[in-house]
């Protein structure tokens, strides 16, 4: 989509002309376009669930290194 932008004509000059044109390149986009979207989502959210396990790790460690040096 930002490709898309990118290259359209006239320039967009406000948040309402941004709007618009995203609106009219999403529902124009090609059903190829959106089987690859939804084939991509199982991936896609592993990728956030793994992302998120990490960072509750590490807020782990670094609350008990905080309780540590808090002694």
């Amino acid at each position: 989509m930002g490709r898309q932008l990118r290259i359209q004509r006239p320039p967009i000059h406000n948040i309402s002309d941004l709007r618009d044109r995203c609106f009219n390149i999403w529902y124009n986009l090609s059903p190829v376009i959106y089987q690859g979207l939804v084939a991509s989502m199982p991936r896609r959210v592993e990728a956030v669930l793994r992302a998120k396990a990490r960072a509750v790790r590490l807020a782990d460690e670094l609350i008990k290194l905080v309780y540590i040096l808090d002694k």
